[in-house]
């Protein structure tokens, strides 16, 4: 597992976050916004697989709730989520969805009951990844799970494109981890390893490709951190990615966590 060095407090991170941070603004390209939506709906039929209509969901880190807004297209209604940025929950709440404010803890969920809780792309960003799974665990109902995934640094294109690959994302990433730093700390925090799998994502080789472009060949001008001509990135590399997922080491990996 890799660590950020030297490691931010908490005010220091807040200040990382702009308000147009990625995670939860909308795109003006096109494509992208097609992209995007087929990737909610793609892992909502995924994650539907391990919770039934009438069990209670929390994403961790929603932004404006994308996600939640495809899980009540669904027919889902008990439908929670949280993010600690201001902009981003007041997006959501706008869209009718009950959202908290602030970092993960008991207080803000005392029932403690949750089936299912999603922390997409979200680990690699928390100032300990150990702690958090432990109060995922205490919020989860018996048998519950989590599902998620991480950038994976025993990929093929993390070590292709060393400092420029797009999966490091620093100084957000404050962790980088493999499958079995996920496997150890599901250990420790009272979780047994339901599922465990490389997965397609070939956002970070078309941030990769980004990252040289511009710090090598020409800058050109970024909208939430993207290119123009990074929707032409992606449609190149989703073949790719789809073959590195089957044959292992692909960008991320995807892990379903079940509560011991």
């Amino acid at each position: 597992m890799l660590t950020i060095d030297p490691f931010p407090n908490l005010d220091d991170i807040k200040k990382y976050y702009p308000d147009d941070y990625h995670g939860f603004t909308s795109h003006h390209y096109f494509l992208i916004k097609k992209l995007k939506a087929w990737y909610w709906k793609y892992k909502v039929i995924r994650y539907s697989q391990f919770i039934t209509n009438g069990e209670k969901i929390l994403e961790v880190g929603c932004g404006k709730g994308d996600l939640l807004g495809e899980f009540r297209n669904r027919g889902f209604k008990q439908i929670f989520g949280l993010d600690f940025n201001a902009v981003a929950v007041q997006s959501a709440r706008a869209n009718g969805f009950e959202v908290h404010h602030g970092l993960l803890d008991t207080e803000t969920y005392p029932q403690r009951n949750f089936n299912l809780i999603i922390i997409e792309n979200l680990i690699e960003h928390v100032l300990d990844p150990l702690s958090f799974l432990q109060s995922c665990h205490e919020l989860l109902d018996k048998g519950g799970l989590i599902v998620g995934e991480t950038p994976n640094i025993n990929s093929w294109d993390c070590k292709l494109f060393g400092k420029y690959w797009g999966g490091y994302s620093a100084p957000m990433h404050l962790y980088l981890l493999n499958e079995e730093n996920i496997k150890q700390l599901a250990e420790k925090s009272g979780f047994k390893i339901r599922q465990i799998k490389n997965t397609l994502q070939p956002v970070h080789w078309a941030l990769s490709i980004q990252h040289y472009i511009q710090h090598n060949l020409f800058k050109a001008r970024l909208n939430n951190g993207r290119s123009a001509y990074f929707s032409l990135l992606l449609l190149f590399f989703i073949p790719i990615s789809m073959f590195q997922s089957i044959v292992s080491n692909s960008s991320t990996v995807q892990f379903v966590l079940e509560k011991k």
